[in-house]
């Protein structure tokens, strides 16, 4: 059933007595109003007319009404330009008095046979016709009219989307057939039916969503993970270089092992031919636990590679301090000095010995550049604390 459309309102005045501004726009609120009314009381009989069991019958009727429709419109809209928001005059009201008495124009633009009043007033009773007659209708009285276009574009879809993914194929196709038989039943057991087969396609559809989106997480994630791996196995071998160069340079370097990508395996595969229930929910744990040791292995990888450099780093800094002490020495004249050369030459000596004791040579770096900022005169005798020059 539909809700009943209003009456529509009866213009002010007359064709040879405008009327007064207040009532012409109390007329106007209302027609314009009542026509948006119209509209959506003739677009929901249209969707409706469209599934009827008899859609032909129904024509004339809702061509008439809509063609009125548009008269009524272009008016309403003529007659909100001519008002201007309440700025007329005498010539406006008597233009506007014209508009909402005289006849409408039809479609050429010649004078049909219906004022404004007499349009709205057969629209709305072709309307509640309509309206009369396709309650009446099996199918489109049945109260899923509006319903029955979007229930088969989901069917349409759950097709698709079975068809793609080789499963639930004949589920979605059996929905599609109990829909088109309760469409060729009577009102009662179609509004029945609707129901049943509309919550069916819709969990249907779910389902099928959320394995398409399991599929493509799946694949999407296999081939993330293939990159992630060849990735890590370069990282792997840069860090094993920089393990043995500090194996090779630093005394006592750290004794842990740089992790093996290859101990991680291959990627777990993406379910390939036919689909077996529960493949792909297989495949998505297989992958969670790969990740997993993926990811442990990626930080145990960092951790090597920032332990192994670490004592590289801390030497090549030691060098550039004891280069800089020693530079600055020279800037005051004292690079000859027998003390502070002997320190430079200690210092040196350790920092260029392979394997270097790092602990050693920062005692030295420290003593060094303490001595030379006494001798430049930076520090006091007594000064502790060692200055960057």
């Amino acid at each position: 059933m539909t809700v009943a459309l209003a009456s529509p309102p009866t213009p002010p005045g007359s064709l040879t007595s405008p009327a007064p501004p207040r009532d012409v726009l109390h007329y106007l609120d209302e027609l314009r109003r009542w026509r948006d009314d119209l509209r959506s009381a003739l677009d929901a009989l249209d969707r409706r007319t469209q599934v009827a069991s008899t859609a032909d019958a129904f024509t004339a009727d809702l061509t008439l009404a809509l063609s009125l429709s548009e008269s009524i419109g272009r008016r309403t809209d003529e007659l909100i330009t001519t008002w201007d928001s309440g700025r007329v005059g005498d010539k406006e009201l008597a233009h506007l008095a014209q508009l909402m008495w005289g006849r409408l124009p039809d479609a050429l633009g010649n004078p049909s046979a219906f004022s404004l009043s007499e349009a709205t007033t057969l629209a709305a009773a072709l309307e509640a016709r309509l309206a009369a007659r396709l309650d009446a209708d099996t199918i489109a009285g049945s109260g899923a009219a509006d319903r029955i276009a979007p229930l088969r574009e989901t069917l349409v879809r759950c097709h698709d989307l079975a068809t793609t993914l080789e499963r639930r194929v004949d589920e979605a196709n059996a929905l599609a057939d109990q829909l088109e038989t309760a469409l060729a039943s009577d009102g009662k057991t179609l509004a029945a039916e609707f129901g049943r087969i509309a919550d069916a396609a819709e969990l249907l559809e779910r389902d099928l969503i959320k394995e398409t989106a399991l599929r493509a997480s799946v694949s999407r994630d296999a081939a993330t993970l293939g990159d992630r791996i060849a990735q890590l196995t370069t990282t792997a071998a840069a860090v094993r270089v920089t393990a043995q160069r500090c194996r090779e340079k630093i005394a006592d370097p750290p004794r842990l092992g740089v992790p093996d990508v290859a101990a991680l395996g291959p990627v777990p595969p993406v379910p390939d031919g036919a689909d077996v229930p529960g493949s792909w929910t297989a495949a998505r744990a297989a992958l969670d636990a790969y990740q997993a040791r993926l990811q442990q292995a990626a930080a145990a990888l960092a951790e090597a590679g920032r332990r192994f450099a670490a004592p590289l780093a801390e030497r090549a800094e030691l060098r550039g301090l004891a280069q800089a002490y020693r530079a600055k020495a020279a800037s005051a004249g004292l690079i000859e000095d027998p003390e502070l050369d002997a320190q430079f030459t200690a210092a040196r000596a350790e920092l260029w010995r392979a394997p270097c004791d790092i602990a050693a040579a920062r005692g030295l770096v420290e003593t060094y550049g303490h001595a030379v900022q006494v001798a430049v005169g930076a520090i006091p005798a007594t000064e502790p604390q060692v200055e960057t020059p």
